[in-house]
């Protein structure tokens, strides 16, 4: 198979949407970014909790958010080996979040979507510190990090054992 040299700016934009779905435009390309690195979210007795944040600069407005939550066979997560590939996402305006969870050798399920819902809700909470829009925030995360996206958004509001998932 022939890699084609398609550049960034002539990729196509798909027009794909879901019932519902409320799509989200960066407001321009190619912020200049800064990295907050090892951010304290949650603190557990397993551990402290953390999140590598990259904020685009000179937004002059709130921007969308982007929770990532790594795969990691839900075991320890090496959460700054994506921040390269999510400084993309950061360059094209969103505020992008990575999130660390506990690793089922540390505490089971739901434990991770528990740290899922701390991470938003701290983000949430230092909105306008991190200059995010606390009603644009999508949960993303490949393996074991899309399932626990998918049960952090899914289960939004939902309690569990009167805690509130």
């Amino acid at each position: 198979m022939a890699i084609l040299p398609v550049a960034r700016e002539n990729f196509p934009m798909s027009k794909a949407t879901a019932a519902g779905m409320i799509p989200m435009q960066p407001l321009c390309d190619n912020y200049e970014i800064f990295y907050r690195e090892e951010v304290v979210y949650a603190q557990r007795a397993e551990m402290t909790l953390h999140l590598q944040i990259l904020c685009p600069i000179g937004a002059g407005e709130a921007l969308p958010l982007i929770l990532y939550i790594p795969g990691s066979a839900f075991h320890w997560q090496n959460v700054k080996e994506r921040v390269p590939q999510l400084a993309c996402l950061a360059q094209r305006g969103f505020v992008v979040a990575a999130l660390q969870y506990r690793g089922s050798e540390d505490a089971p399920f739901p434990s991770q979507t528990l740290d899922a819902k701390a991470g938003i809700r701290f983000m949430k909470r230092h909105a306008t510190e991190y200059g995010i829009d606390p009603d644009k925030i999508v949960t993303m995360g490949d393996s074991s990090g899309g399932h626990t996206a998918m049960m952090a958004t899914f289960t939004c509001g939902i309690p569990a054992h009167g805690r509130g998932i």
